[in-house]
């Protein structure tokens, strides 16, 4: 699983330098443009997405997942190995654009740019909710790309995520909506138990779409 991991991140490390500059260009403009904390969760939620569909253009360059199948790797290690490369990345990039908010919240007001004043814990706070809330699209995704592979996959994930969203949002406004403002009121009251909870359902969430996709992967001809 560890060769697996480290394959995964060398791939990702050849890409690094591209999505270094965008995440943190993307960071630094939302704070300048908003004057607020606004572009750490906005970056740290692109992470995960990037960072997956990077390593599926990966896969469909010159037959790449047909010879890392045919490595003597465990299938079941390869999709591990995945999942939990974009969770590494995720996590690492989070920490990193905490420090660049930290610093422009700091250095702005210094060049004369208003900035809304926030305690970190509140900014740290948002990154990990937004990392949390992207990685269970992820999770849903995952499983098609493995299915389909990438190309054929990211159709199949565009629905399924519209689809989701529209849910979403018919739930929120006309099915259940005293169930979102009660989740609204249990958040504003409970920050950091929800905050807890919700890492740990976007956690438990991820690993079973890695059970499935170890499954789906599994029984693939590829």
């Amino acid at each position: 699983m560890l060769a697996s991991v480290k394959s995964e991140l060398a791939i990702i490390r050849t890409m690094a330098p591209v999505l270094t500059v965008t995440i943190v260009f993307v960071c630094a403009f939302v704070c300048f443009g908003m004057g607020s904390y606004a572009g750490a969760p906005a970056a740290c939620a692109m992470v995960p997405i990037l960072v997956m569909f990077s390593l599926l253009g990966y896969d469909d360059q010159n037959g790449w997942l047909r010879y890392r199948a045919a490595l003597p790797l465990a299938r079941r290690d390869v999709v591990v190995g995945r999942y939990l490369a974009i969770v590494v990345c995720s996590s690492v990039v989070l920490v990193a654009l905490f420090a660049v908010t930290m610093a422009c919240v700091s250095a702005f007001p210094a060049l004369g740019i208003e900035m809304e004043q926030t305690s970190p814990p509140e900014i740290f706070s948002a990154c990990v909710a937004s990392t949390a809330i992207v990685l269970v699209l992820v999770a849903i995704a995952q499983p098609f790309s493995i299915k389909f592979g990438g190309s054929k996959g990211a159709r199949y994930i565009g629905c399924a995520l519209m689809f989701i969203g529209c849910l979403i949002y018919v739930a929120s406004q006309f099915a259940m909506p005293e169930l979102f403002t009660g989740l609204e009121d249990l958040v504003s009251q409970h920050p950091v138990v929800s905050l807890i909870a919700l890492a740990v359902v976007s956690l438990a969430i991820y690993a079973a779409s890695c059970m499935l996709s170890i499954r789906i992967f599994e029984k693939k001809d590829v």
